[in-house]
């Protein structure tokens, strides 16, 4: 609802208001219940005039209101000269006395208007003003001007003046003030008390040679206080055997739960790591991996995927670590068969127990939570959405690095569980991987905007599918349409291939790489290229 305010002199003045309903849509020859107030001092105001009345909007949705009108008496008794004044309106379109706040507005021109009306009528009682010959002027002598007391006699009766701090001041302070100086206040401030002698030493330039003894005024101090030795202080701590572990030129120090142990120094090829008790040993990859902490993917039935944990995730050492997670959607022959989906990289270990590389360098360098949903035929959605969210509360995760990795029929499952998941509950994937996708090119504009894209693609595999890449590059490329483009040429477990990336703002916002000599068994090598490893760890919802 909207009011225009406009004055009108000398009775009332009006208001026009543009009455709406909730929807905001506009109420013609419409019955409205009013109630207007009057507010004095601010907007929270004492009412000094109130009115309530019933009145039909026009064919535009207009009210016009003679504030006043109503109640002519009480209205002439607003004396407009001693605050500011709120006009506050409540209305209740129903027609009715159910009345909702509808805006409170300052008067800026009707006060004075009003308040002019009535200046003629004001009586000064001020003695002197009463005995001044208005016919002849006044005179000011210079005597008046200097004795500055006059103007404050016993017999001003101005309100204004004797409600003033100038009503207090007392001849003698003017006396003071004119004075060469006796400011009672400066006399009285520690400023007053400084002399020539100090402002002299303030200004007088001198230099310090950094040396304790070259400084004047100073404590005194032993001779032990100033060495530097440990050996002369007194009251030394016993508590800890100190020179005990300091003794040794290398190695770790650790506190074992009763003393501080001095660890030696590892061999080369060995990682600083913890041993069964918690405390930190040199151990070599192998012996790291090989503890029964070792993560291996393990199915779960009653959802019917595979996941698999971050190495140690349980030990104290990590109980405030959080983890990323990787949504990892395979290719139609995939399902229920791990050693074919190509997650060497991802921690699964071939064979349940014989070690392989490429899981291990992958856990140890990049720790994550990894889920793999299952399929002969088409990816259930809304079912890995929930894995997702049940991951976020059951276990710590990083919410800003959650990632999905999409190989053939899972490349377009990648886009169509981005775009859900934003669709869901708002929230973006840090960094889509999408491998020889066969269909669906686009994803929503959020995406396209927050989330960091990889497409591969080899170009011997179908056409559709290098097409589909291409249409799906070119689509977040017509997107950021100020990016940078850049291409580089890449080799990765023997296969040749260049990389296209989009930079914008400092950021590889989407980057696609094209393998020549290579068809749809793109997934075998990738993730061999520490590039793409690191390319996607470093992702992170902003």
């Amino acid at each position: 609802m909207v009011g225009l305010l406009y004055a009108q002199v000398p009775d009332n003045y009006k208001i026009q208001l543009l009455v709406n309903d909730n929807l905001n849509n506009t109420l013609m020859n419409k019955t409205i219940g009013i109630r207007l107030s009057i507010l004095k001092g601010d907007i929270t105001g004492t009412p000094v005039y109130s009115e309530s009345l019933l009145k039909e909007t026009n064919e535009f949705g207009l009210l016009s209101i003679d504030v006043g009108a109503t109640n002519p008496n009480l209205f002439s008794q607003i004396n407009w000269s001693e605050d500011i004044y709120f006009t506050k309106v409540e209305l209740d379109i129903t027609g009715g006395t159910n009345y909702a706040l509808s805006g409170i507005a300052q008067l800026l021109e009707v006060p004075f208007a009003e308040y002019a009306k009535s200046s003629d009528k004001t009586v000064e009682t001020d003695p002197l003003f009463q005995q001044w010959d208005k016919t002849t002027g006044i005179i000011i002598t210079e005597k008046q001007i200097s004795n500055l007391i006059h103007f404050k006699s016993a017999n001003e009766t101005d309100q204004k003046f004797t409600s003033s701090p100038a009503a207090i001041i007392k001849e003698s302070e003017l006396i003071s003030w004119r004075s060469e100086e006796n400011d009672p206040t400066f006399v009285s401030s520690p400023i007053s008390s400084v002399t020539a002698t100090d402002t002299a030493k303030w200004s007088k330039k001198g230099s310090f040679s950094g040396s304790f003894d070259a400084l004047t005024d100073v404590p005194v101090f032993s001779s032990i206080s100033k060495s530097g030795n440990y050996s002369e202080l007194k009251n030394k701590p016993t508590d800890l055997v100190f020179s005990d572990i300091t003794s040794s030129s290398n190695g770790t120090i650790q506190f074992n739960g009763s003393q501080w142990i001095t660890i030696p120094n590892g061999t080369p090829g060995q990682r600083l790591s913890v041993d069964a008790s918690g405390l930190l040993a040199w151990k070599t990859a192998t012996e790291e991996f090989n503890n029964a902490d070792r993560p291996f993917f393990q199915y779960n039935q009653n959802s019917d995927y595979y996941f698999c944990t971050p190495w140690n995730y349980d030990k104290p050492i990590n109980a405030d670590r959080k983890y990323p997670l990787v949504v990892y959607l395979h290719y139609s022959g995939g399902a229920g068969d791990l050693s074919k989906l190509g997650l060497y990289y991802l921690g699964y270990d071939t064979n349940d127990g014989i070690d392989d590389d490429r899981a291990k360098n992958f856990q140890m360098n990049n720790p994550s939570f990894v889920i793999v949903p299952q399929t002969t035929t088409e990816f259930d959605i809304s079912k890995i959405i929930s894995l997702v969210e049940e991951y976020k509360t059951k276990y710590r995760i990083d919410q800003t690095r959650i990632y999905i990795i999409g190989y053939s029929l899972g490349g377009p499952a990648s886009y169509s569980l981005a775009n859900a998941y934003f669709d869901y509950n708002k929230q973006l994937f840090a960094g889509i991987i999408r491998l020889s996708g066969q269909s669906e090119t686009t994803v929503r504009n959020e995406i396209a905007n927050k989330t960091a894209i990889w497409l591969q693609v080899g170009l011997n595999d179908l056409a559709l599918r290098v097409s589909v890449t291409k249409d799906a590059y070119n689509f977040l490329k017509n997107y950021h349409s100020t990016a940078v483009e850049s291409s580089q040429s890449i080799s990765v477990g023997g296969k040749s291939g260049i990389t296209y990336t989009l930079t914008k703002n400092n950021k590889e916002i989407v980057k696609k790489t094209e393998y020549t000599d290579v068809g749809h068994d793109i997934m075998t090598f990738p993730f061999a290229d520490g590039n793409l490893i690191n390319w996607l760890f470093n992702q992170r919802v902003e």
